[in-house]
């Protein structure tokens, strides 16, 4: 006996498209930022330095000229959450608060449930990564300061402008070497935080303890490293 697969109804998947926007789905997952009328962020499917998925607002549709994904909001849910178009569907239908046909009041409630857990861990995961954001970024301006502080207070003592301690030039230059050992693993650690792909942010951000060898492979890789040598710039 052959057995029908379920089946939405075009009204019902129309219904969905005009209830949900693109931008507000795949700004739940990546970080977007607007420019002109698209948004781009890091592609959450492959693995890259700089933005290069586009979402249109207008046309509801999405497009990696990285890797070449795209298409609509269905076959965004689809890929980042691993199922079928009617997994998305019925996905996006219960974020809407749309009944779908062939889903029973129970599997409705089931899946408002599991949307509410998802958008608790968020939620939970988006303030881990302002605190590590935060972190990472207080650390390289205090070594930036450092860096600085220390240097004035080098020429200072060179052109003979202030009296010096027993030890400090020794001292000073100890702290200046400090610094310039640390500034390039601070300004990665901060670039990872803030600009890597969604895996690796979600790591830094909750795994302290898997920090360092981030930050190691990182550097392996010249993650912040361009032609100019690495950035050291962090907003203030």
């Amino acid at each position: 006996m052959r057995i029908s697969a379920p089946r939405i109804s075009d009204e019902t998947i129309e219904a969905v498209r005009q209830a949900v926007s693109i931008v507000e789905v795949a700004g739940e997952r990546i970080r977007l930022k607007r420019s002109g009328q698209n948004y781009f962020g890091l592609c959450p499917f492959h693995f890259e330095k700089t933005p290069s998925f586009a979402v249109h607002p207008v046309k509801q549709v999405y497009r990696c000229f990285g890797c070449g994904v795209g298409g609509d909001v269905f076959d965004f849910v689809a890929r980042i959450e691993r199922t079928d178009f009617l997994g998305a569907v019925r996905s996006l239908a219960s974020r809407s608060g749309i009944q779908v046909a062939d889903v029973s009041p129970q599997e409705a409630e089931r899946l408002k449930r599991e949307r509410e857990a998802r958008k608790r861990a968020v939620e939970e995961l988006v303030a881990a990564e302002r605190s590590a954001l935060a972190e990472a970024r207080d650390d390289l301006h205090s070594l930036l300061a450092l860096r600085r502080n220390v240097s004035d207070r080098l020429r200072a003592i060179h052109a003979g402008e202030t009296p010096r301690w027993a030890d400090e030039e020794e001292l000073c230059w100890e702290a200046l070497r400090f610094a310039e050992d640390r500034l390039r693993e601070a300004d990665t650690a901060y670039c990872i935080a803030a600009f890597a792909a969604e895996e690796e942010r979600c790591v830094f951000a909750l795994h302290q303890e898997h920090r360092a060898a981030l930050i190691r492979a990182a550097l392996e890789r010249g993650y912040v490293k361009g032609e100019r040598g690495f950035r050291l710039e962090v907003p203030a």
